[in-house]
């Protein structure tokens, strides 16, 4: 069985209070934090289990799964609409949590017909079923692996730059962790007196 991959964190927690003050990382669970924004909605859904509290998006995400394809122009249509992809898919498998799975291969289809797969403009699609120019369904798989990504996969980052520190609030703020802003958390939560604060090691993984 592969051994599952981890991040260490450091927590600092208000022990009077059971809170968390902030979090301690490095740039590998930054990265991880702002690469969410660039998953559609869906995949969010997806991930979160259709329990997102994101107002209706739950409910609507549902209506989706329930509708009779009859009400849907194609397969590929709902495929598209639970399972969306993004550009930045292959990056974000690079990480060094890969949250969405299937860390090498990412799937891709083209028509069966050979004149359309092996023309200038060869038509390609991110979802089985979908409808080629000529008519016919686009459900011949071909798969694109780890050469697709730049140099920065073998570093399992892609949006933060150089190393050092980080500091992520409760609320999901992060700013580079120096004196000035640890100082400045610590008053926001009143917090006067270090020995008012626990240190907590913890290590994160893709369940978390």
């Amino acid at each position: 069985m592969a051994e599952k991959k981890m991040i260490n964190i450091r927590l600092l927690v208000d022990k009077e209070k059971n809170k968390v003050v902030f979090a301690e990382s490095d740039k590998d669970f930054v990265e991880i934090l702002f690469s969410f924004l660039t998953l559609p909605i869906g995949t969010v859904v997806r991930l979160a289990n259709k329990e997102t509290n994101l107002g209706c998006i739950d409910a609507l995400y549902k209506s989706v799964e329930a509708l009779d394809m009859q009400y849907l122009q194609t397969e590929a249509c709902k495929k598209m609409l639970l399972g969306p992809r993004s550009e930045a898919e292959p990056k974000n498998k690079s990480l060094a949590l890969n949250y969405l799975g299937s860390a090498d291969l990412l799937d891709y289809y083209i028509c069966p017909k050979w004149t359309c797969a092996s023309g200038t403009h060869c038509l390609y699609s991110m979802f089985e079923s979908a409808t080629c120019l000529c008519g016919q369904k686009m459900n011949r798989r071909f798969v694109l692996g780890k050469n697709i990504t730049d140099d920065n996969r073998l570093n399992g980052t892609y949006i933060v730059n150089g190393s050092g520190k980080f500091m992520i609030s409760d609320d999901l703020e992060v700013t580079r962790l120096s004196t000035d802003t640890t100082f400045q958390i610590l008053s926001r939560f009143g917090i006067k007196d270090g020995s008012a604060l626990e240190e907590i090691k913890v290590s994160v993984g893709t369940v978390e």
